[in-house]
């Protein structure tokens, strides 16, 4: 293994990475100034959805990477839908239920 010569500016490269490597970037909240900047992650899949991640991408015209990630938002969206309705949401679907029991009793339905 060889010794990498040092950094330009005086400080010490890490060992055993290039000197251009690039640290991943931060990541943005969502703002409208632009695109949230994608962060790299890391994870272990079985086979299975491994092979279901590169069709998905090859049906798409897209890499498995965005493809993982597409998969990954929808993960998302799936385990929030299951942790239920927010106490202000359902508060407010009751209250146009109970209105429409109240409606239908004062009109004589049902």
């Amino acid at each position: 293994m060889s010794a990498q010569p040092p950094a330009s500016d005086g400080s010490k490269e890490s060992p055993g990475k290039p000197e251009n490597a690039r640290k991943a970037p931060a990541a943005k909240s969502g703002n409208a100034s632009g695109p949230e900047r994608l962060s790299l992650i890391g994870a272990k899949v079985n086979s299975a959805l491994r092979a279901e991640i590169d069709e998905y991408a090859e049906a798409h015209g897209i890499t498995r990477s965005r493809a993982a990630g597409q998969f990954l938002e929808i993960a998302r969206e799936t385990l929030r839908g299951r942790e239920g309705v927010s106490a202000g949401k359902a508060e407010e679907i009751l209250e146009v239920v109970l209105a429409d029991v109240v409606y239908a009793h004062d009109v004589g339905v049902g």
